[in-house]
């Protein structure tokens, strides 16, 4: 049984740990694998913010990024600068969001998303900006070009991490969002619904990768 983009190859608690950020974040620091801190944004009964402003903002300190605790895309993902900016982006985010994550902000390189399936790779694409003015949110949706990587300089090391963070988290079938910056390779976001729409949609070479992807997940589902 296919759903949407996710198939029987994940239990529910897997795919429910991996999707919330939070969470997912805090399995990998116990197995010391790297990756991006987050941490969620808990609101109180009344309308004050201060507290948590505080508190997220001694922790990473400004910029950083405000995030459904669910979800893909780049939808909702915010930067915010200062405290002021923080209370009026959640102020908004949260009468559309049930919960929120903050991260702090990186100053990314590279960022790659790795399509990974039992202890194999299946795929690895950079999200590669347009040009300057583009969007901040390495996202296909807001104009990145997904640029298939064939180095395998790279593709050994983000292979390891990816396979790694999905091992931990319980999945066989995943897909694995690695950022690049001074401080090293790390995991952004681990999604146990594996979405290729966009990048098949690239070109036709990308279309039949893509489609090799899904195949190689049926036959897994097949063999029980």
């Amino acid at each position: 049984m296919i759903v949407g983009y996710h198939f029987p190859l994940n239990n529910a608690a897997a795919c429910a740990l991996a999707d919330d950020k939070t969470a997912a974040a805090d399995v990998l620091a116990c197995f010391d694998v790297p990756h991006v801190r987050h941490t969620l944004i808990r609101f109180d009964s009344g309308d004050g913010l201060g507290a948590e402003v505080e508190r997220v903002a001694d922790l990473f300190g400004f910029p950083l990024v405000i995030k459904p605790h669910r979800g893909t895309g780049g939808q909702g993902v915010t930067r915010v600068d200062s405290q002021e900016a923080m209370v009026a982006a959640l102020k908004c985010l949260r009468v559309q969001y049930q919960a929120l994550a903050a991260s702090p902000w990186i100053d990314i390189a590279r960022e790659h998303r790795l399509v990974v399936l039992d202890d194999r790779t299946e795929l690895i694409f950079e999200k590669v900006k347009p040009g300057p003015a583009g969007d901040w949110r390495n996202n296909l949706k807001y104009g990145s070009l997904p640029v298939i990587q064939s180095d395998p300089r790279l593709r050994e090391p983000l292979s390891s991490m990816a396979l790694r963070a999905a091992s931990v988290l319980g999945l066989r079938f995943a897909s694995v969002d690695v950022v690049a910056s001074r401080a090293g390779l790390a995991v952004l976001e681990v999604n146990s619904g594996v979405c290729l729409e966009r990048f098949s949609a690239f070109s036709h070479g990308h279309f039949d990768r893509a489609g090799a992807v899904y195949a190689h997940a049926l036959r897994a589902c097949l063999a029980g």
